[in-house]
């Protein structure tokens, strides 16, 4: 379901937990995933990969032998998801349980954590408990990688957002915009 209108329906239907309105597209697919290690790692995560725009970027760039587990909310997604990329652990699940999802697979955290999840459609105490589920997930010299709307980062909800993601990594950068997207959107790459 990489349809824009079977998207919408999800978001729609449920608006906190889808959080877009159409899916992420390749440009920022590609401003994402620029730079890390992927074709190295043991172990890659995906949090909230919607409908798997990301999703197939990701089985593209990674190696042949990196295990990848997306964790997503929505059942309806995370079935899409399973059914589309049968290399994809899915896991229909909340992704503040992280870092109990990987350890019950037997993984010690992860490299690389890339997210979709709609951190402006979360009130702040949520984000915080999502981001302390990925600095506990992520393993020293990781990369956790994550994207925001252009404008919301000028709201309260984004500027504590960049707060709480600069108060857990030891660095963070943030990319130019991509205009190819729906809204336009930023990355933020932040580093363990």
């Amino acid at each position: 379901m990489h349809r824009p209108a079977g998207f919408f329906r999800q978001y729609v239907s449920n608006p906190s937990k889808t959080g877009a309105i159409a899916p992420s597209s390749t440009a920022l697919a590609s401003c994402m995933l620029t730079g890390l290690p992927l074709a190295d790692a043991d172990v890659v995560v995906e949090l909230g990969p919607g409908s798997g725009a990301l999703t197939r970027h990701l089985i593209e760039q990674v190696g042949e032998n990196t295990r990848i587990l997306a964790v997503e909310i929505n059942p309806t997604f995370a079935e899409q998801v399973a059914e589309r990329y049968p290399r994809v652990e899915v896991v229909n699940g909340d992704a503040i349980h992280l870092d109990g999802l990987l350890r019950h697979r037997g993984l010690n955290g992860t490299p690389v954590i890339v997210s979709g999840l709609p951190w402006a459609a979360f009130e702040t105490g949520l984000q915080g408990r999502l981001l302390d589920a990925v600095a506990r997930s992520l393993r020293p010299g990781g990369c956790f990688v994550t994207f925001a709307y252009w404008g919301m980062h000028r709201f309260k909800k984004g500027r504590l957002f960049r707060e709480q993601i600069e108060s857990r990594f030891s660095r963070v950068e943030r990319t130019g915009l991509v205009l190819r997207n729906l809204p336009p959107a930023f990355a933020y790459r932040c580093w363990r």
